[in-house]
This record gives C-alpha cells, sequence and structure tokens, in this order.
C-alpha cells in the first residue's frame, strides 16, 4: 500500500508546469514512458478527473488512488450531479433542466414554486443558475 506522501510526490514530479493540477498530456508522458497504453491513461485520467474540468487536482489524484475517502469531495459529486443537469451542456441550469432534474429525482414543483426557486437563485436576473449556485439551494452546501 502507498502512502499518501509517496503519492503526492509522484504527482509533483508528473505536474511538469508546476501549475498544481495535471493535464491528460503531462500524465500520458509520464505513464507512457512507464508502458502504459494511451487508451489505459485515457480511462485513468477520466476516473480520476471527478469534476469534468479535464485536469486533476491533487485531492482528485489522491481521491483516485484510494488514498483520501470520497466523502472528503462532496463538492465534486454535488458538481457532477449539477452537470447531469445541464442537458444542454453550456454550463449553467435554466428553469427547464431544473424542473427535469427535480422531477428525475422525485420532486416535484409547479410553475408558480419553480418560478419563486428561480428568482431566488437567478441572481442576475438572467434566467440561468450556474452550478454553485444550485449545488447551495439543493443541497444546502457551498461548493
Amino acid at each position: 500500500m502507498h502512502c499518501a506522501e509517496e503519492y503526492t510526490n509522484f504527482f509533483n514530479e508528473v505536474d511538469a508546469d508546476g501549475s498544481g493540477s495535471l493535464t491528460l498530456d503531462e500524465l500520458s508522458v509520464t505513464l507512457g514512458k512507464k508502458g502504459y497504453k494511451d487508451t489505459d491513461i485515457k480511462k485513468m485520467f477520466r476516473g480520476a478527473d471527478s469534476d469534468g474540468d479535464n485536469k486533476i487536482t491533487l485531492n482528485e489524484f489522491l481521491e483516485y488512488m484510494g488514498v483520501i475517502p470520497p466523502r472528503q469531495h462532496s463538492g465534486a459529486t454535488f458538481r457532477r450531479v449539477a452537470r447531469s443537469c445541464d442537458l444542454d451542456g453550456n454550463g449553467v441550469l435554466d428553469a427547464s433542466e431544473i424542473r427535469q432534474c427535480l422531477a428525475d429525482s422525485n420532486f416535484h414543483y409547479t410553475e408558480q414554486e419553480l418560478a419563486g426557486k428561480m428568482k431566488e437563485l437567478d441572481h442576475d436576473g438572467n434566467g440561468k443558475v450556474s452550478y454553485e449556485e444550485f449545488i447551495k439551494e439543493v443541497f444546502g452546501v457551498d461548493s
């Protein structure tokens, strides 16, 4: 069993640009030299990138390696839920996406209740809700 320090040292070695996160290219260079196939590296990368931002943070890496428990990263889990509600993939949620997401979770609101929720969430009045606003309202936590 590897310890967090060993994984952290490996992470820092792979982080060629010192950004504090790993890109697929950085991971591919290191693991490719160790004989891993591109398809396996991509699969590992997707598995470790829990928030889907195309980079792996140290916490995501340690979670993926089983060093720290996933429950410590509920923010990433909540962002995945919000992203799954974003049916058009534009990075924000509109009323129809929120209605569908809540209905899929067995939460049913009348049009009036949903309009009230949207008014609470949509701070700038553009008809869109950021993932962070959605998470705070639905799950009661800051992401």
